[in-house]
């Protein structure tokens, strides 16, 4: 009479193998989505702290003063400006509206791509990166448009921030 076999034979050890390596695969594939939202959180937050930002200053103003805040684009007041002490209501604007700009710029990398601009237009109508999508009438509102990696593509994602006096 024949001892009954112990061990494991190369294809069972094969096979617990594969099953392992799919188990680990699948973790490493749910840590990075997981990374990558939480990324987009953080940048969502980063935005929504910069329009709330503004937007406190733009509502501090008395109404009269909100037609310094309005842009034609997103390239209106790109570049740093200071207000001095006495400063008056279009140079203020212009300080809050570039302190805005730059605080989008630091929330995101080169390749997130955020733009944002204040202006009139129907608030149905996202922003897109090549356009904030301003009119000429409409609510007064703070436009954001930005990119973020999805997998290994990017998408655009955009919001309207309604500025009520």
């Amino acid at each position: 009479m024949l001892a009954p076999e112990r061990g494991v034979s190369l294809l069972e050890t094969m096979v617990a193998l594969a099953v392992w390596l799919t188990a680990l695969l699948a973790l490493a594939g749910a840590q990075g989505r997981s990374l990558q939202h939480a990324r987009e959180a953080e940048l969502r937050g980063r935005i929504d702290a910069a329009v709330e930002n503004l937007a406190s200053a733009i509502q501090a103003r008395p109404d009269s003063h909100w037609v310094h805040y309005v842009e034609a684009g997103y390239a209106d007041h790109a570049s740093p400006q200071d207000c001095p002490a006495q400063c008056d209501p279009a140079q203020r604007a212009a300080a809050d509206l570039s302190r805005f700009k730059q605080s989008l710029r630091r929330s995101g990398g080169m390749a997130e791509r955020i733009s944002g601009a204040v202006c009139r237009g129907d608030v149905k109508k996202l922003p897109t990166a090549a356009s904030p999508g301003c009119g000429g009438s409409g609510p007064l509102a703070i436009r954001v448009a930005w990119r973020s990696r999805q997998g290994r593509g990017w998408q655009e994602h955009a919001d309207v921030w309604p500025l009520l006096p």
